[in-house]
């Protein structure tokens, strides 16, 4: 009987411990929705979260914090937030610093643990060789320079624990370039084509939770599926998955000049990304371990899926 009184005692001690967590997503964009809704059905009710914004994109039982980080009035509201926070908020769109990132860590005075998702942008154009971690940041690009400063603000802050992890292209269904191939906008030829890089919203949105368990302080994990793509060849996997008409090939010039800037920095880092690290000290695995395996999934499936805007 003392056995047993004594397990219940255990268990529900647990329970209330469990109860009293809690997690902020900053920037409650497509993969904080998607972070929010795994915790969520994973708990089910048992962990609190907070969504923290300009709108109130909640899902499930997430409670909603309006914070604009442009905004210095509204920051007060985040001396309050919980002692977790995946911080998934973009850089302003000028400039060479996130002076958003700088508001954030100026207010949040009761947050202990902070998960940044940045982007493997901040290594640069790489020439189609392999990145990882400890290769020197070389980035050129606005946005990719207002990442680093992000990151670098992050870790000389004095938060006691924070991890970056460093995410490629994301897809999912509803984040595939349907709309680019059906705009039959153009591809590289195979001398010019680029090798490109990717992570499934799910994954990265999961890789946000375990990184509270699985990160290093201070360290920053290369967020992809490891599994560099030829950009052809992925548009290619994408159309014919579809049965849609593949994208014609041109030069590179000529594909220049089709894109839009954005669309085209994107491309231009020609850079293969290492998830060594991660995989290796996480001990995970992804659900979608590369894009050629979701789309043999998708396969099976006859719905188009809806189509984002082509870049």
């Amino acid at each position: 009987m003392v056995c047993v009184m004594r397990v219940l005692i255990q268990k529900n001690w647990k329970t209330a411990r469990l109860n009293k967590l809690k997690l902020a997503i900053v920037g409650f964009g497509d993969v904080g929705q998607r972070l929010a809704i795994q915790v969520n059905d994973t708990f089910k009710g048992r962990m609190s979260v907070l969504a923290v914004g300009r709108q109130a994109k909640v899902a499930n039982e997430t409670r909603f914090l309006y914070a604009d980080l442009d905004n210095k009035l509204s920051l007060k509201r985040l001396a309050a937030l919980p002692k977790r926070v995946v911080y998934l908020a973009p850089p302003p769109n000028t400039g060479l610093d996130d002076a958003r990132m700088r508001r954030f860590l100026a207010v949040a005075r009761c947050v202990e643990h902070c998960v940044y998702v940045s982007t493997t942008g901040v290594y640069g154009a790489a020439g189609g060789a392999w990145v990882k971690e400890t290769t020197p940041l070389r980035a050129t690009e606005p946005r990719s320079l207002r990442r680093i400063a992000a990151e670098n603000w992050l870790r000389a802050s004095t938060l006691p624990c924070v991890n970056i992890l460093r995410a490629p292209g994301i897809y999912a269904a509803d984040r595939l370039p349907i709309a680019r191939i059906q705009a039959k906008l153009p591809t590289f030829i195979a001398a010019d084509d680029v090798p490109t890089n990717h992570i499934h919203a799910d994954d990265l949105a999961r890789l946000c939770w375990l990184a509270f368990f699985k990160a290093r302080n201070r360290r920053a994990y290369n967020a992809a599926d490891g599994q560099a793509m030829m950009h052809a060849e992925y548009l290619t996997q994408v159309a014919n998955t579809f049965s849609l008409p593949p994208p014609p090939r041109l030069p590179a010039a000529q594909v220049k000049a089709a894109l839009s800037p954005i669309a085209w920095s994107m491309l231009a880092g020609a850079r293969r990304v290492s998830s060594e690290r991660l995989l290796t000290e996480w001990g995970v695995r992804l659900k979608y371990p590369s894009v050629s395996s979701f789309l043999a999934q998708a396969e099976q499936s006859t719905v188009l899926p809806v189509a984002a805007p082509a870049l």
